[in-house]
């Protein structure tokens, strides 16, 4: 007996590769012929143990949330056109169920606009309307206004600076005097951000080639 356990012992030391591939085939092979079977297990599981199901998939999604972050911008990328012909083919059955679901919650949008991540979306869907670009050079914070420099490029600076004078992207009226005063902020209170954004692209160092002298600001 003892010598049987020493030979199984060392046989899986000495094979233990080949071991691995062979469970791995098997295991596929197994999971492949009972699929069915075991997504009829699964299924009963979360329907018996709602509670922990949904505690585990929590958990599970916060362990992972970089990585499904990633996969699901790669997902996007790689699937954009069936996701734009799909939004067209669907596009009467979800605004049903976008309408079902404001009806079902009441005031959610109403307060999330009012968070952080809230205000910059509404932002950002802003100025999609307005056919403008949403490249943001520095975080936007407690207070503060996307302002646009270009039709791409955005700083975010206190509400006051961004309304202290009017202005229009498309005239340029004004825009001059405001965009000095943004580039202004960013070198005073944010200076590592306006370091980084010095060299950010040959795009922005065109437009503050254009319209200022760095060194007289």
């Amino acid at each position: 007996m003892a010598n049987t356990k020493e030979y199984k012992k060392e046989y899986r030391k000495n094979n233990s590769e080949k071991i691995r591939k062979y469970q791995k085939q098997y295991d596929k092979q197994y999971n492949i012929k009972n699929k069915e079977k075991r997504n009829k297990q699964a299924k009963q599981w979360r329907e018996d143990n709602r509670e922990a199901a949904l505690e585990y998939n929590k958990q599970w999604y916060l362990d992972h949330k970089e990585e499904m972050k990633e996969y699901s911008k790669q997902q996007y990328k790689d699937n954009l056109k069936y996701i734009k012909q799909y939004r067209i083919d669907h596009r009467e059955h979800r605004n049903e169920y976008n309408k079902q679901w404001r009806e079902e919650n009441p005031g959610y949008n109403k307060q999330y606009r009012k968070t952080p991540k809230g205000k910059l979306n509404c932002q950002k869907d802003s100025h999609r309307r307005r056919g403008l670009g949403f490249i943001p050079l520095n975080e936007p914070f407690e207070g503060s206004e996307g302002h646009h420099i270009s039709e791409n490029f955005v700083i975010f600076i206190p509400a006051e600076i961004h309304r202290k004078i009017k202005h229009c992207i498309w005239t340029w009226k004004n825009m001059d005097k405001i965009n000095r005063l943004a580039i202004k902020y960013l070198m005073e209170f944010e200076p590592t951000q306006w370091q980084d954004m010095k060299g950010l692209s040959m795009d922005f160092q065109a437009i503050v080639k254009e319209h200022w002298d760095i060194n007289k600001l």
